[in-house]
């Protein structure tokens, strides 16, 4: 039972998150450039990038802002930036590299469907166990 609960939840945060990535897109993006200036430890290994993020045009610079991704070899990459939205950058302090943007829209929806395949399967094993499954109501002939 708790392994269908943790399904359903899994599933109903996909479709929220997956709601709020629609809503949240038209909202503007920004492009830049990140400059990684301080790598901090991940619980499981990595870094969380802290650096510089300056839009291309120059014009806004964000400073201690996490990367939501993985730098080059000379310490930078191209990011974005959506500083508007529910889920904005500028509340999180984050800038995102690589398409990970748009896949804020595709992502939490493509695990809601992946999860709802073993909840299918639980909750049939599920019912069977219950007792609930469907029984034939045909009576089993004599052969007398």
């Amino acid at each position: 039972m708790a392994i269908l609960a943790g399904l359903v939840v899994l599933i109903m945060a996909g479709l929220v998150l997956t709601a709020i990535g629609w809503i949240d897109s038209h909202e503007p993006i920004q492009s830049g450039t990140f400059t990684a200036q301080d790598c901090q430890p991940r619980p499981r290994g990595g870094c969380i990038y802290v650096g510089r993020w300056v839009r291309d045009d120059g014009r806004v610079t964000i400073e201690d802002v996490r990367l939501d991704g993985d730098i080059g070899a000379d310490g930078t990459t191209i990011a974005s930036y959506r500083p508007a939205g529910i889920i904005n950058d500028r509340d999180n302090r984050i800038v995102h590299s690589g398409s990970w943007v748009e896949g804020a829209r595709w992502v939490p929806l493509m695990i809601s469907a992946i999860a709802a395949v073993p909840l299918a399967f639980e909750m049939n094993e599920y019912r069977s166990r219950a007792g609930t499954r469907c029984r034939s109501k045909v009576e089993p002939k004599s052969f007398e």
